[in-house]
């Protein structure tokens, strides 16, 4: 390879990187936002909220932010259905 196709490759993954870190920065949602505010637009602002989403498992809060997203009544996290407002379970 010679000096001029190294630096074009090293350009693609430049730009690729950035690409990634500004999709992921300012495009895409943080899930623990989206959720915290949509319980302080539910039932008030309390901090709380905000301990309760900051102990939870990933994997709930992303469901639950995807639900809130998508405007779905319930959102599912291994295995069991919780309803989007206030994230409790479905018995």
């Amino acid at each position: 390879m010679n000096k001029s196709i190294k630096n074009g490759l090293l350009v693609v993954a430049v730009v690729t990187l950035l690409g990634y870190f500004s999709y992921k920065l300012f495009i895409l949602p943080n899930s623990k936002k989206v959720v915290i505010n949509y319980l302080d637009a539910s039932y008030g602002k309390d901090i709380a909220h905000t301990t309760f989403v900051n102990s939870a498992k990933k994997s709930y809060i992303d469901a639950w932010a995807k639900a809130i997203m998508n405007g779905q009544d319930t959102f599912t996290d291994n295995g069991l259905t919780y309803y989007t407002l206030g994230g409790t379970a479905k018995k």
